[in-house]
This record gives C-alpha cells, sequence and structure tokens, in this order.
C-alpha cells in the first residue's frame, strides 16, 4: 500500500509513476522488437535524438566507453526519441557513427514519458545486473561519459585475459 501511495504521488508530481524496469520492448532499426537482455549485467538505457548536439556528442563518446567495458559485462540500449520529422536521420546517423550497441526508437515518446522526470535530453538511465535503478543522468557534462566510465568500472566485475581480447561487433 505505501508503494502505490508513493506511485500514485509521484504521478500527480509529473514524476514517473514508479521506478523504471528493464521490462519494455522496442523496435530496432530494422523493424524487429527488442527487449533488453536481463542477464546479471549491468545495462544502460540512453535516450536521445539526432537533432540534440549534446546527445550525439555523447553517444559518440559512450560507443568508446561501450567498446572497453562491453566485455566486462555492460549492456547499453540508445534509444532515439526523435518524432516523424527527424525518423529518417536515425538510421544515417547511426551507420555514420558506426554504433556497436543496440539503437533502438521511441517516435512516440512513451517509454522516455514513462522513465523521466521531464523533457531533457541526453537522459540516462543506469540499471544494476538485477534490473534495479542505480543511477540517473540528465543532460550532458563535459567530463560526463568519463564519470560514468568511472562508475560504471566500479559496478562492473574485473577485467579478465580475455575480455581484454575480445571485443564487440555491431551495428
Amino acid at each position: 500500500m505505501r508503494l502505490l501511495h508513493r506511485c500514485l504521488s509521484a504521478s500527480l508530481l509529473y514524476l514517473p509513476a514508479c521506478a523504471p524496469t528493464l521490462d519494455f520492448t522496442l523496435p530496432d532499426l530494422d523493424g524487429n522488437q527488442v527487449t533488453p537482455l536481463r542477464n546479471g549485467n549491468v545495462v544502460v538505457v540512453a535516450f536521445w535524438a539526432t537533432w540534440c548536439g549534446p546527445c550525439q556528442r555523447e553517444l559518440k563518446e559512450m560507443n568508446e566507453m561501450y567498446l572497453r567495458l562491453h566485455p566486462r559485462g555492460l549492456e547499453l540500449y540508445a534509444i532515439s526519441v526523435d518524432g516523424p520529422e527527424t525518423a529518417d536521420e536515425v538510421e544515417r546517423w547511426t551507420m555514420e557513427n558506426h554504433y556497436a550497441f543496440p539503437v533502438l526508437v521511441d517516435p512516440d515518446k512513451r517509454l522516455f514519458s514513462r522513465f523521466s522526470y521531464g523533457t531533457a535530453i541526453p537522459y540516462l538511465i543506469i540499471f544494476d545486473g538485477n534490473g534495479e535503478v542505480i543511477e540517473e543522468r540528465v543532460g550532458y557534462h563535459r567530463d560526463g561519459v568519463s564519470s560514468l566510465e568511472l562508475f560504471l568500472d566500479d559496478q562492473l566485475p574485473p577485467p579478465s585475459r580475455r575480455s581484454a581480447v575480445s571485443a564487440p561487433t555491431g551495428r
């Protein structure tokens, strides 16, 4: 009952109704329905748009971070909130930047509205291996991705010899 009251109170304050969860499915750029992996890995969900300059800078930096940390168990899902007027740019932007992580689309911003406290992007949510929110970050900061990498480094298992050799491939 206390959780229900807190969730209802939060929704009256224009906050997400309850804490974000990894229980969602969105289409990728090929139209395939993707549900985030729930395999005990740390998961970063990054909301962005092609028209958002700070988002573009952050995603480029996060791609490099992802390549370093994915072998240790990091999962990252970049979710575009581009509307109909810029939706065609998402695939072009993704291909030009060679993102190694999955790019999903949320054109009607339903998931973004469910997760966020407002309208600001970039917006990141970090989930631990149990699917619990451990960090949220709003906006772009010059040292944001480097501080994020330090934070994630503490959340992930130590590097192994194998992870130093393997690197993910993707879009």
